[in-house]
């Protein structure tokens, strides 16, 4: 085994850690409202922002990939989180919407393109354990949620919001030129892709966008990631009206620890159903959820929303292994930008049609269109590019 693949992995690993700042918003949301004098919902936005640019990331790093080094993507990237991140501590309180700028668009523009970055490096190092090399990156991605969100809660009570945004800055600025230079390609991607689970088959992206099935998983990624996208910013709010409101951070961690392991262990069902049926699992596990999501009180909250964490990693392992599959290797980084697409449709307009609902009515709405995300990977054919 090439040591530059481990190197690559561990790389990557290490810098999603600090890039998983994205899922965190929520610890962020009540003292930045405080600190702003600015009305919480409004706060809660700036997760919305940083979701959709973090597919716009994904986008553009997808389409950058192959006409510049993989390191240098990654740098950009990390530096523009860093940038947002630092530039959002200096938001005057007459303009508080300039968080939405710097924190939710720069830094998720920034997480974007490092992720896709990491992620099509890794799956190109190991094209016969693609999903375990996806599986080890995005479970640091997930686990972040339980190193920053008790960091995040002490630097706001200490230093204070802004100096909690500089502080992290500081933080995810220095990871990234340590360790940007390890990332990078292996020299020969189609040798490495026909060393896959069959074929060397690579469709280029502008034959995927004529592809059926392209189609089909970005409706799978709108519908499939709703409940999570819903449930996650309001963690700490349902956590309050449900009795539990002093087990929020802990329900918070909770969920970062089962988002962390589904991103590492949703990859050994994929190994052994492969991609299709372990998407299906994931859709009804997530459709199954977010019913009880309508009812449950008290700490029976807690492993509800630790089973909707866990399959939302689940759906962050599967989406670049799926998307292989049916595309191939070769060049996955915009076609997988294209599937994550989805994810910024779904980001979109969820939280706009259910924003002021209740529990109710929102988690019957998503559970059903997680329970249809099933019917759509049925429309996908048995046989893939790679099997």
């Amino acid at each position: 085994m090439d040591k530059r693949g481990i190197r690559d992995l561990i790389a990557g690993a290490a810098l999603l850690l600090f890039l998983g700042i994205l899922y965190v918003w929520s610890k962020f949301a009540a003292p930045v409202a405080e600190f702003l004098e600015w009305d919480l919902t409004a706060v809660k936005l700036t997760a919305n922002f940083m979701l959709c640019c973090f597919v716009v990331g994904i986008m553009l790093g997808g389409l950058l990939f192959g006409k510049m080094k993989a390191k240098w993507i990654a740098l950009a990237g990390g530096l523009l989180l860093a940038g947002g991140i630092f530039a959002a501590s200096f938001t005057p309180k007459n303009a508080p919407w300039l968080i939405y700028i710097t924190y939710g668009i720069c830094g998720g523009t920034g997480v974007g393109m490092a992720y896709n970055t990491v992620l099509s490096c890794a799956q190109k190092w190991f094209p016969k354990r693609r999903s375990l090399a996806v599986g080890v990156s995005v479970f640091f991605f997930g686990f972040s949620t339980v190193v920053l969100a008790p960091l995040i809660v002490m630097l706001t009570e200490t230093v204070g919001v802004a100096n909690s945004f500089r502080v992290l800055a500081g933080l995810i600025a220095g990871a990234t030129v340590a360790l940007h230079r390890m990332i990078c390609e292996p020299d020969q991607v189609e040798q490495s892709a026909s060393g896959g689970s069959g074929g060397a088959v690579s469709l280029t992206f502008a034959q995927a966008l004529k592809s059926r099935n392209l189609y089909l998983l970005f409706v799978y990624m709108v519908f499939g990631n709703s409940v999570y996208l819903i449930a996650n910013p309001s963690f700490q709010t349902m956590a309050e009206n449900r009795g539990i409101g002093d087990l929020g951070t802990t329900m918070l961690m909770i969920s970062g620890i089962a988002n962390a392991i589904g991103r590492v262990s949703v990859p050994l069902l994929i190994t052994k159903l492969g991609s299709r049926y372990a998407a299906m699992i994931t859709s009804l596990a997530t459709a199954l959820a977010a019913f009880a999501l309508c009812f449950v009180q008290g700490v029976w909250l807690i492993p509800v929303v630790a089973v909707i964490a866990y399959f939302f990693g689940g759906y962050s392992a599967i989406a670049p292994v799926i998307a292989s599959d049916y595309f191939g290797l070769k060049h996955i980084a915009p076609i997988f930008g294209a599937v994550m697409c989805g994810y910024m449709v779904s980001a979109l307009i969820f939280p706009v049609i259910l924003g002021s609902s209740g529990d109710t009515v929102r988690f019957i709405t998503t559970g059903a269109a997680a329970a249809v995300s099933i019917v759509l990977l049925a429309l996908l054919p048995k046989k893939t590019l790679q099997h």
